[in-house]
């Protein structure tokens, strides 16, 4: 395993993000109407939205970047299309964070914080994916995509199969500038299961290698893909197998995203 770092990638730290941020809530207020008996409290909505804006962001760009990592190794580019679909795959992010406060004002906003931070969620989506924006973006992440796509073909002259990104806290290292790159190397994984792609994914003897706890991956001709979403394009009867991580390669890497 290799640590991969990219001068690209560093140009998404924590500025960029709050940035962003700021752009997505002044964008917000400027297109919908806060009531009005809520005029005076706007630096708290603002500062309320914060959270909101931070899930936002990470998730998408997480997302993001986890397509540009499959492309790499797929020898691919990345599509302005392929980013415009995140979105509409974000339905559990507000799960994912509590809106309710300890804050005192809660108790005059009732349950109108709760409805805002919904609705600014879907809307900051839709942001990032307008046309200009969508533009910047997609800029920033081909970049990317040519800065690592040339350090992963001279690597992979030697025993690279492909790039890897962090497990845990993905997007957040991403802002923090921490390393989230990787090289997977011949003998950083072992092979759990060799086999044709079964045309359903669920349930398939291929979903079954992947039950326990560790860290998997996929390789089809010789290409690394990151998680199981993405072999759906795979055609079905192809070869691929099904890969798992060593524990001492997940420490690794683990230590080196510290």
């Amino acid at each position: 395993m290799q640590v991969v770092m990219s001068y690209e990638l560093s140009k998404l730290n924590v500025e960029f993000r709050n940035r962003l941020m700021k752009h997505l809530i002044t964008r917000y207020f400027e297109e919908n109407k806060i009531p009005d008996v809520w005029a005076e409290e706007s630096e708290v909505i603002i500062e309320e939205l914060d959270i909101p804006a931070q899930l936002v962001i990470s998730r998408l760009f997480g997302g993001w970047l986890d397509a540009v990592v499959n492309h790499v190794n797929q020898g691919t580019p990345l599509s302005e299309e392929e980013l415009v679909e995140y979105p509409h795959q974000m339905d559990d992010l507000y799960d994912s964070y509590s809106f309710e406060s300890e804050k005192e004002y809660h108790r005059d906003f009732s349950g109108y914080m709760d409805q805002t931070a919904w609705d600014f969620m879907g809307k900051a989506a839709e942001y990032l994916t307008e046309d200009e924006m969508l533009a910047t973006i997609h800029g920033l992440l081909s970049g990317i995509g040519a800065e690592i796509y040339g350090t992963f073909k001279a690597l992979s002259l030697g025993t690279v199969v492909g790039l890897w990104h962090s497990m845990e806290n993905y997007e957040q290292l991403i802002w923090q500038g921490k390393p989230v790159l990787f090289a997977i190397e011949a003998d950083d994984y072992e092979v759990l299961y060799t086999g044709p792609k079964s045309e359903e994914f669920a349930g398939s003897e291929e979903s079954k290698a992947t039950t326990g706890p560790g860290e998997y991956f996929y390789l089809w001709n010789g290409k690394l893909i990151t998680y199981g979403n993405r072999i759906v394009k795979i055609p079905t009867g192809d070869t691929i197998q099904v890969c798992e991580l060593k524990d001492d390669v997940v420490s690794k890497i683990e230590r080196a995203s510290e």
